[in-house]
């Protein structure tokens, strides 16, 4: 599940939107308490905005590859292992909706016009997190900090994805 909005010296009115998010990870173990975890994803990011009598949600569909250092914390119980991680992730946006609420009238349409642009295809961020595995289940928090300005151009906005992670899994050894 994803919380996202966007963020920046440019943003007002700007509220958090409900996504989905699904993907795979693979452990690369560096030593007892090191490891290095690469993921590939897909991932729904965006945000909501409310003017006067207007409500305007954008939703970007990411394609995602995080690729993070993670410190298993050590702990009494071999079942029960809490970890941190923090790494970095490129995207590659390959879907943009947007639902224009105004009045009565609700109209759903993919992003971008001669006016506006949609965003930027490409995507960069900061990634951390912490988590807990339970044997076999993973349970964890992650928080990304976009880098990369939504817009294009040279006068491009300073608008930015920032997104709350909640993830629950199962590995398989």
């Amino acid at each position: 599940m994803t919380f996202s909005k966007v963020g920046g010296a440019d943003v007002q009115d700007a509220s958090a939107q409900l996504g989905f998010g699904a993907g795979v990870s693979m452990t690369l173990d560096l030593g007892p308490y090191l490891a290095l975890r690469p993921e590939l994803a897909y991932l729904e990011k965006g945000a909501r905005f409310t003017g006067t009598g207007a409500s305007n949600s954008v939703k970007l569909g990411y394609l995602e590859l995080p690729v993070q250092l993670v410190l298993r914390l050590p702990f009494a119980s071999g079942t029960v292992t809490p970890h941190l991680s923090g790494g970095g992730a490129v995207g590659f946006r390959f879907d943009c909706r947007q639902n224009i609420t105004s009045g009565g009238t609700s109209v759903s349409q993919t992003c971008g016009s001669a006016e506006e642009p949609p965003p930027r295809r490409f995507d960069a961020s900061l990634v951390f997190g912490a988590g807990v595995d339970v044997r076999r289940l993973r349970f964890g928090a992650r928080f990304e900090l976009g880098l990369t300005k939504l817009g294009r151009g040279d006068q491009a906005a300073d608008v930015k994805n920032r997104t709350l992670y909640l993830l629950a899994g199962t590995s398989f050894r």
